[in-house]
């Protein structure tokens, strides 16, 4: 199995971070814009059984994806899996620590995918790089929706 993780501070309260994420929505917003994703079903909010479909367009590839909620402990973690799609194994386990008046999110993303030997060429020359630029990606769109701006004073 392949990982990779991702973490970051977020000036915003875990209770917030953790809604917006809570929101399957909010999922079409942090992604990179090379990366198209329809939802096709999906509850309004998380929960453990909850069930996700999305149809991933890659260039002229579409890939169909379902996904289980398999942990959900608000507001501190959930996990999702796939339990159909492209990977021959997926788990991503979301973790929101509170840190100070912020909140340090920790993204794990562990991940096997087909054909043996091949996907392992694959996966150190190109897939891995991807899907951490995809965390680092939807993190930092995360902080920019979320944080608090100073107010100006006048």
């Amino acid at each position: 199995m392949s990982r990779v993780e991702r973490t970051t501070l977020i000036n915003s309260p875990t209770e917030l971070v953790f809604q917006f994420h809570d929101d399957p929505r909010n999922l079409l917003k942090i992604l990179p814009p090379y990366l198209r994703v329809d939802i096709v079903e999906a509850p309004k909010s998380l929960k453990r059984g909850a069930v996700l479909k999305y149809a991933m367009f890659v260039g002229p590839l579409r890939f169909d994806w379902t996904g289980e909620i398999v942990e959900y402990e608000s507001p501190s973690q959930f996990v999702d899996i796939q339990t159909e799609g492209p990977f021959h194994n997926y788990r991503h386990a979301h973790m929101f620590v509170p840190e100070g008046s912020g909140t340090r999110i920790t993204d794990i993303i562990e991940y096997e995918l087909p054909l043996g030997p091949l996907a392992e060429l694959a996966n150190r020359i190109h897939f891995q790089s991807r899907l951490e630029e995809v965390l680092e990606h939807g993190q930092q769109m995360t902080r920019t929706l979320l944080e608090e701006t100073p107010k100006s004073k006048g």
